[in-house]
């Protein structure tokens, strides 16, 4: 994600009811969406979609329609970046999100140990959502 400013009155597409402070652009959205969204994309794409709650199958599908592309490939092609970084900082051991678990009570041990999960966690669901999608290709 890459901070970014926007033009006053911009709204996020998937919470256009409200102002928020802060933007960000992901490689896979055209569009800048609010931070607060962009983490919660984080968490939802972990999900199967008939497992989100339902204002993010309306999210889902907002997202649809800005990529050209279904939530069940957004959602595959989002955990694979999520993937890519933190098997990345697995291997390294090092970089500026190592540096921030570094901080006070956190030892290198625990630091991989909660890398390690994360990889774990997101080999998984990255699994699910492929599963997901073939099925959703075969059964249409």
């Amino acid at each position: 994600m890459v901070r970014v400013s926007v033009p006053e009155g911009y709204h996020c597409p998937l919470c256009p009811d409200h102002i928020d402070p802060g933007f960000s652009r992901h490689p896979l959205i055209p569009v800048p969406l609010c931070d607060a969204c962009l983490i919660e994309l984080g968490h939802y794409a972990l999900k199967r979609y008939p497992d989100l709650r339902g204002d993010w199958q309306k999210e889902a599908l907002v997202l649809e329609e800005l990529t050209g592309r279904s939530w069940r490939e957004l959602r595959t092609d989002f955990i694979k970046e999520q993937l890519d970084f933190w098997v990345t900082l697995q291997r390294e051991k090092r970089g500026r999100w190592f540096d921030v678990m570094l901080r006070p009570g956190w030892s290198q041990e625990r630091c991989e140990a909660f890398v390690d999960e994360q990889v774990a966690q997101l080999r998984s669901a990255l699994d699910d959502a492929e599963i997901e999608g073939e099925v959703h290709r075969l059964i249409g």
